[in-house]
């Protein structure tokens, strides 16, 4: 009995979809590319750092696929890709601690919301795209790593 008490209690926790207080919401316009790239390198540097940090991909138009650039560039960085294919941006997910829109048009993304500009397009460049996205990523986890002082 306490065993099918635990898996229901595993079960739920992972059926959630409201983000966990350690989750990342990256998002692009349609969550086959830059957001995608963005969760890649931030849940690998993460997870280097030992950062208890964990980065989801989101798209407020999504489309039915991955970006075939993605998904050879990752592969060829020995990255893993957070979404099998593109998810749309969740009224939860808008909720979550951090949500990170990459693109250069301002959009409501929630409440703790921040946009990353200039970004190149993925489809014309992806090491372009995924370098000027790892300086940002990494300039975020040093900000998560560094804990706020207070006055």
């Amino acid at each position: 009995m306490m065993r099918i008490a635990i898996v229901v209690a595993i079960v739920s926790a992972c059926s959630s979809r409201e983000p966990a207080p350690t989750s990342i919401v990256f998002v692009c316009e349609h969550g086959s590319a830059k957001s995608v790239v963005a969760a890649a390198l931030f849940n690998d540097l993460a997870a280097k750092r030992g950062l208890p940090w964990r980065a989801v991909a989101r798209g407020l138009e999504p489309d039915p696929a991955l970006a075939p650039a993605v998904v050879r560039g990752l592969a060829e960085d020995g990255l893993t890709s957070p979404v099998a294919a593109p998810v749309a941006l969740s009224a939860d997910d808008r909720r979550a601690p951090r949500v990170i829109l990459l693109g250069d048009e301002q959009r409501d993304v929630g409440p703790h919301g921040q946009t990353w500009t200039a970004i190149p397009p993925v489809s014309q460049d992806y090491a372009r795209s995924r370098d000027a996205i790892r300086v940002r990523v990494a300039q975020l986890i040093e900000q998560l790593r560094t804990p706020p002082k207070h006055e």
